[in-house]
């Protein structure tokens, strides 16, 4: 396990050295898997479909903030729906509005998982992203899962206007209506998707060292046997191995994405507790794992100092609190400031 924390403390130094070139391979192969995922739904539309095309838009992405691609990504969908029937447009255009104006625009980060979800589900692993969200977020989020979901579902109904006269009007909606709204595996991976970032929040929020890398793991197999399950109930032909294949990889990737996401030793965590005149002070301390680069060793060192011991539960000191002897964050102590000043402290 220790291998596995230095692997990913070294990988998080060379992406912090060299963050802004990783950043732009990201971006350009975000934009190129998402207009690939397009393109395979949407037939032959004309000269966008073509794979030059494709592969330009991706280099300029590259350059773009995750907003800009996403906007990109937004006008590419109704570049395509456009060559299919100009009233499925309109209406794809209103789900897209819907989500620009009720949720992006209040939390502008979510676009990166509402673009990685159809991406996801693609390649098989659909509760991958919500599980991560669960771990990284709040509940809250829940609508980056739920509108990530429907933009999968958006994209696949491009297959079904193969045909569709573009001025029968009825018939447009009523493809909409059954293949997105009426869809039974759209609702089912709604529900599951949902339940697989609450289970991983509530699980993360329990008082225990471990709690973290738990709740990722038993949210990811729960989260699959209750897909399995609603899937049996209501869909026909569901594979038992092909939804065990799906479980082992969603869960490889997302004990990858923790170490890479996370340098905090959760084994190390320890409870610290101080009092002032008026209140009795409780700080989660958890230090971070770093490379100890000064001799050339791979050897693992928390960021703390050892005289923090002194601070165990039940004991309390009238020494200085800790965020005026410098051993919490900036962001933490100013905060803290400000508490105080608001009280006229």
């Amino acid at each position: 396990m220790n291998n596995l924390k230095r692997l990913a403390v070294a990988t998080n130094l060379i992406y912090n050295k060299y963050s802004y070139i990783f950043d732009r391979i990201g971006h350009f192969l975000l934009t190129l898997f998402s207009l690939l995922l397009i393109n395979t739904y949407s037939q032959n539309v004309g000269i966008i479909s073509n794979k030059i095309i494709i592969l330009l838009i991706s280099l300029i992405c590259a350059f773009l903030p995750i907003e800009g691609i996403g906007g990109v990504v937004s006008i590419y969908i109704l570049l395509c729906y456009y060559n299919l029937s100009m009233i499925s447009m309109g209406l794809v255009a209103i789900i897209l509005i819907i989500i620009i104006i009720f949720y992006l625009r209040f939390k502008s980060s979510a676009m990166l998982y509402i673009m990685l979800i159809p991406i996801a589900i693609f390649f098989k692993v659909p509760l991958l992203i919500p599980v991560f969200i669960g771990f990284m977020y709040n509940p809250t989020s829940i609508l980056s899962d739920v509108f990530g979901i429907v933009m999968y579902y958006v994209i696949a109904l491009m297959s079904k206007f193969e045909g569709v006269s573009s001025t029968n009007i009825a018939k447009s909606i009523n493809i909409i209506n059954k293949n997105v709204f009426g869809n039974k595996s759209m609702l089912i991976l709604l529900i599951t998707a949902s339940l697989a970032t609450i289970i991983t929040y509530v699980i993360k929020k329990i008082d225990n060292r471990y709690s973290t890398l738990l709740s990722i793991n038993i949210s990811t197999v729960v989260s699959y046997i209750i897909l399995f399950i609603l899937q049996s109930l209501f869909l026909n032909n569901v594979n038992i191995i092909t939804v065990l294949i799906q479980m082992l990889v969603s869960l490889a990737l997302i004990n990858i994405l923790f170490l890479l996401s996370n340098n905090l030793n959760y084994s190390k965590t320890s409870i610290l507790d101080y009092e002032d005149d008026d209140y009795y002070y409780y700080v989660r301390a958890i230090p971070k794992v770093k490379l100890d680069e000064s001799d050339g060793e791979e050897a693992m060192q928390e960021e703390y100092q050892e005289n923090s011991s002194q601070y165990s539960p039940g004991e309390y000191t009238k020494e200085l609190p800790l965020y005026q002897q410098g051993k919490v964050s900036s962001e933490t102590r100013e905060i803290i400031s400000d508490y105080l000043n608001d009280r006229g402290e």
